[in-house]
């Protein structure tokens, strides 16, 4: 382009014409017109901002070098009377780099004859208050601005203190000031900093230093201050402050230095020493804050660049009364006025504050401190607080030093020595505190836990924290610490008491979860357990009842705790039981522990050895393997000589024996696991012994039960599936004592006490029946052998007057292969003394464990003495026993529940003594019975077969064999020759009487059979008598002796013929007619009978009758009386005792004839032409 033909073309003096006198025009605009038009616009915008009046007498304006000047300014207060404020003369000149810098740029600020009036209505209100509340306003955006070449001149500052009535008066006052700015711009600086003014009349003058020539353009002013009492301007201050100083002494030795960097950027620095002695800040008149001296070293202080660098801050015994009232604020929270939160625009970025301190140093500090909140107050002072901070920095990533120690109260210390970086946040050092006292701290956890601890512990842990992303991070490491003394108590009742308690080398990880110890060991401890009555233990108790919220499930991962060594030595627990009937006492001692290589991570194995004394003589010994996640383990237990005594009152109440001695002790394997929704399982391999036990009968004190030695060996235990095996159960010394109570009772019976309390039934609503359940398996028991060895059993009966009492002794044999599995049977072989000269044999097959018993035994008893049992026979017979032999042989079967059994007894020579009166003796004839059942040695062998199911609920053994004995007394009273019949295997029923024909006394062939079973019968029991009693039916007997009497009138006709043939006869009546004789001998007959109204020719001669009609005139004329009939009964009786007495082998004074009596039901079934047998004793 052709720049000159451009500038002289008409086109550009065209528009440079226009250009010309548009800026002829602005600048006319500027000089004459604006000035009119901003005065009163600026008066209302003062005015209305600030509710007071304004006036302005002129402003003047330089739109060329960009000027104003504002002439006789003047604001009144609110009344519109009073002066604030007014100046002469304000004349500021803007730099056109004002536009390019987005912000005021003021190349110079001029202020003539400032006037400001000031006063202060309250303690901390003013009459600006509100204007310096609107300064101070948060603003959205951060101001930038740019002032240089600032200078007051003959200023004046009227201050009013209404509160004290005075006055104070700045007069004089000329400032220069070089330039104040947030912008990196500055305009050429031509003022020295200057200060001078009168206060209340006294003359101050701060003068400057100026470097003009250096590139820097540097300017700078002491500020030195000695002894300012700080305290006498804090009521100025214009904000409400929650606090006062009532002491606070200035000194300052410092150098503000104005000046301009490199990139023509302003700096203002201040630097020097500077200290505040003999502070104190009270609150609501209380002692705050007490510090000696407060002192900096202030190398540099870059006030625009916020960068403060110091080379020492000491701070000389503070005293700090610290207090966090019952809302948890701190007291030192509350100090600054509190202004309503404004949401606001983001703020403009600015410089990040860099504060550097070489050296920190507190010195001799000390802490009150209240904490309010918990209850009751905590209460606790600091002494001794030293810090010492080298490199103190804000700056990212750079770490410092300190070192920090202090003591309490209660002789405890802390030091610590860390690494610390702000930027991040970050630390790592070492703590360690001593001798701290946990009681002193009760008012932090007296809410959480119901027991009072008491102790003194130590720590010492090198610790490592970061902050990331707001998440806290947190290492422990080389953790040691440990507690001597530690006592719980709990209503002034010990709980534990612990001589000391130490961990070593401990690690804690925040970020993995995890707790590492390498060591814990204590000694020397006493525990005390407690149950109340309720049946409450008290280490349940500790803590109190929170109700239970339903939390959030959380992703963090579990904790796990690691213990690398365990030990401890020298414990002891004392049990106390009060729930029981009375007091359970035990004691543990010597208690010794240790483990290795402890860890909560799944599957690992823990090491475990523990050894305790139990009371006066137990002693237990555990040693094995135990993975505590998921819990299992494999023990071996050793147990000796365990006590049982101390645990009675456990059972104590429910029954009524006591035991007196007895020891407890085992040795095997135990195993143990737990499983995720499934049972815990249990095993155990290995033997156990009950021995010396003994225990008494708490009616008399009487020994009861107790033996030598109980040992089951090669038990092997499994909960799930339930199985038990035990090769041998061997039971050594057992004494037993069973006794009948003078009520009657055995004591066994009495074994468990049973409640007086009645049982009611209340009729509760109907339930939901509950799901059906899967069938339990049964457990699998196997015994491979029981063995008994010398065995007593005392017996004794306190019911029978006088007493008796047996010994069974010298039981020795067992029971072997004794299993649940149906198809087994276990033998049985014991044998015995009883009192020592009868011996007792049990031998068998059973099978107790299974579902269906099963029973097959074969008990034996020879040459046991029967005299000693006098007193039941005279109790319940009415006799005594005055000589006599016992001996049994019982056969039980028990088979698909139902019972079978043999009783057969032997009794040789039981011979009974004298009559006894006993009401309770039976009235059934015992000396009958006996006397039908012996033999004619003198011997009874009976059997007594009983049976029955066991599914009867009236299923009773002794029931069925006391019935059957009963019965046999019944029997022997109803039914002696039933009972005869069932020895000798006859037909009892035909033993009772004997028939005749009818009107005969003749005994026919069946007769003479039965008279020979009864004659055998009295011959083998010498102690019976036989009663015989004739009888006759009327009608019959007197047909039969009619038909006799008619055949015998026959036979003495037949009996003179054979005379007159001579021959010899007896007797009629053993004279027989032959059929071809009967007509003969009837004719006869017929015709000796003198027979009323014989039928007779012309009434003359006997008229000849057909035999049958001869028959009948004889038979009706043969007359049979009763005396008849009586004699029949009589012959029929006599007949039957010449037989049975024809033999010899019975005594005749064993047998009588006697009346017959009324006939019973029975007798009434028989027929009525007979003689009845009636049993007796001799």
């Amino acid at each position: 382009m052709n720049l000159p033909a451009f500038i002289t073309s008409p086109r550009s003096i065209k528009w440079s014409r226009r250009l010309v006198i548009a800026t002829l025009i602005l600048w006319a605009i500027g000089f004459f017109i604006m000035p009119y038009a901003t005065k009163p616009l600026l008066e209302k915008l003062i005015t209305d901002k600030y509710h007071r009046p304004v006036s302005i007498d002129s402003i003047s304006i330089n739109p060329i070098v960009l000027s104003a000047r504002i002439k006789q300014f003047n604001m009144l207060d609110r009344d519109g009377k009073s002066p604030l404020l007014k100046f002469k003369e304000l004349y500021v000149n803007v730099q056109a780099r004002s536009i390019f810098a987005g912000a005021p740029v003021v190349e110079a600020l001029q202020l003539t004859q400032p006037e400001l009036h000031i006063s202060r209505l309250t303690a901390n209100t003013y009459n600006i208050t509100d204007i310096i509340d609107d300064i101070l306003k948060p603003s959205d955006s951060k101001t930038l601005f740019s002032l240089n070449n600032i200078q007051v001149t003959q200023g004046l500052i009227n201050f009013d203190d209404q509160p004290v009535h005075t006055q104070q008066v700045v007069s004089d006052l000329n400032l220069n000031i070089p330039f104040i700015s947030n912008l990196p711009y500055q305009a050429e600086s031509y003022v020295t900093p200057l200060l001078m003014a009168k206060i209340n009349g006294a003359a101050i003058k701060l003068t400057g230093r100026s470097q003009p020539f250096a590139t820097s353009h540097q300017s700078m002013i002491d500020l030195k201050l000695t002894d300012v009492d700080i305290a006498k301007y804090m009521g100025y201050v214009p904000a409400k402050l929650n606090f006062s100083v009532s002491s606070a002494h200035l000194d300052t030795n410092l150098v503000i230095n104005f000046a301009e960097n490199t990139q023509h950027q302003p700096t203002l620095n201040l630097s020097g020493t500077a200290s505040l002695s003999q502070i104190q800040m009270a609150q609501a008149n209380n002692s705050l804050l007490a510090i000696k001296q407060l002192s900096v070293k202030l190398d540099n202080a870059d006030l625009f660049g916020m960068h403060f660098k110091l080379s020492q801050l000491n701070i000389d015994s503070p005293d700090i009364n610290l207090t966090r009232n019952t809302h948890g604020q701190l007291n030192f929270s509350q100090l600054l006025p509190s202004s309503p939160a404004e949401k606001s625009a983001p703020a403009a970025k600015s410089n990040p504050v860099l504060l550097e301190i070489a050296d920190v140093n507190l010195t001799h500090g000390s802490v009150n401190f209240n904490d309010e909140v918990p209850s009751p107050v905590f209460h606790t002072r600091l002494n001794d607080i030293d810090i010492h901070l080298k490199q103190f920095s804000t700056a990212a990533n750079h770490p410092m030093n300190i070192l920090a120690s202090l003591t309490t109260d209660y002789h405890a210390t802390l030091s610590n020595t860390t690494k610390l970086t702000l930027n991040p946040l970050a630390a790592e050092g070492d703590l360690q505190l001593t001798d701290i006292a946990l009681e002193h701290y009760a008012p932090y956890y007296n809410k959480l836990i119901l027991f009072n601890p008491a102790g003194t512990a130590n720590l010492a842990s090198h610790y490592q924290f970061s902050l990331t992303d707001n998440t806290p991070q947190l290492r422990l490491s080389q953790l040691n610490g440990d507690i001597s003394q530690l006592q719980f108590q709990q209503h002034s009742n010990n709980l534990l008491k612990i001589a000391h308690l130490a961990v070593k080398q401990g690690e804690l990880d925040l970020a993995k979860h995890s707790v590492t110890l390498g060591e814990i060991s204590t000694e020397d401890g006493l525990i005390e357990v407690k149950r109340n009555r309720g049946g409450v233990i008290n280490f349940t108790q500790l803590t109190p009842d929170h109700p239970t919220h339903a939390h959030a499930s959380t992703t963090s991962p579990d904790w796990t705790v690691a213990v690398s060594q365990f030990a401890l030595s020298n414990y002891a627990v004392n049990f106390t039981d009060a729930s029981a009937a009375s007091p359970v006492t035990v004691k543990t001692s010597n208690i010794k522990l240790s483990a290795s290589d402890f860890s909560t991570v799944a599957n690992n194995k823990t090491k475990l050895d523990l050894q305790l004394n139990i009371n006066r003589t137990g002693k237990l010994v555990v040693n094995g393997l135990i993975t505590p996640t998921p819990f299992s383990g494999t023990l071996n237990l050793t147990a000796r000589g365990i006590d049982i005594v101390p645990i009675q009152p456990y059972f104590a109440d429910q029954l009524n024996v006591t035991v007196t001695d007895g020891d407890v002790s085992a040795k095997g394997k135990l195993q143990l696991a737990t499983h995720d929704k499934q049972p815990t399982t249990i095993n155990y391999t290995g033997n156990a012994n009950i021995t010396s036990f003994a225990s008494v009968d708490n009616q008399d004190s009487a020994d009861f039960l107790k033996w030598d030695n109980l040992a089951l060996q090669h038990i092997n235990f499994a909960s799930q599936p339930q199985r038990l095996s035990i090769n041998t159960i061997s039971l050594a010394g057992l004494y037993s004592r069973l006794i009948i109570n003078p009520d009657g009772k055995l004591n066994v019976q009495n074994i468990v006490k049973t409640s007086a309390t009645p049982t009611t039934t209340s009729v509760a609503p109907a339930a939901a029946v509950p799901a059906p359940q899967p069938a339990k398996q049964p457990a699998v028991v196997s015994i491979n052998k029981i063995a008994l060895n010398k065995g007593h059993v005392n017996f004794t009966d306190h019911y029978i007057k006088p007493n008796y009492s047996a010994n069974l002794t010298d039981l020795n044999g067992g029971v072997t292969g004794l299993s649940s599995l149906a198809s087994s049977k276990a033998d049985i072989l014991i044998n015995g003394k009883v009192d020592n000269q009868g011996q007792l044999d049990i031998s068998g097959q059973v099978n107790p464990l299974s579902g269906n018993l099963y029973l097959n035994l074969l008990a034996k008893l020879s040459d046991f003495e029967l005299s000693p049992l006098t007193p039941y026979s005279a109790k319940y017979a009415g006799y005594g026993i005055q000589k006599g032999k016992l001996g049994f042989e019982v056969k039980y079967q028990i088979n698909d529940r139902k019972l079978s059994a043999e009783n057969h007894l032997y009794l040789n020579q039981l011979t009974l003594g004298d009559k006894i009166d006993s009401p309770t003796a039976t009235k059934l004839p015992v000396t009958l019975a006996l006397a039908l059942l012996k033999d004619r040695n003198g011997n009874i062998d009976i059997n007594l077969p009983i049976s029955g199911s066991l599914d009867d609920p009236q299923f009773s053994i002794g029931g069925l064999i006391i019935k059957v004995i009963v019965n046999l007394l019944v029997k022997a009273v109803t039914s002696p020759f039933a009972l005869i019949g069932g020895l000798l295997g006859g037909d009892s029923a035909q033993l009772s009487f004997l028939d005749f024909p009818a009107g005969s006394a003749i005994i026919n062939e069946a007769g003479i059979t039965k008279l020979d079973h009864l004659s055998k019968a009295l011959a083998d029991r010498p102690s019976l008598k036989l009663d015989i009693a004739g009888r006759v039916d009327t009608e019959t007997d007197s047909n039969g002796l009619r038909q006799l009497a008619f055949e015998r009138l026959l036979k003495v006709q037949k009996l003179k013929q054979l005379v007159k043939d001579g021959v010899s006869i007896t007797s009629a009546d053993d004279i027989k007619i032959a059929s071809n004789e009967y007509t003969t001998y009837l004719k006869a007959a017929y015709k000796a009978d003198k027979i009323p109204d014989k039928p007779k020719i012309m009434g003359l001669i006997d008229k000849d009758i057909p035999p049958a009609q001869m028959e009948k005139l004889m038979l009706a004329n043969i007359k049979i009386s009763a005396d008849d009939l009586r004699d029949l009964t009589i012959k029929r009786a006599q007949a039957a005792k010449e037989y049975l007495l024809k033999s010899g082998a019975i005594d005749a004074t064993r047998i009588f004839i006697t009346t017959a009596k009324t006939e019973s039901e029975e007798q009434k079934k028989l027929p009525d032409n007979r003689v009845d047998f009636i049993l007796g004793s001799h």
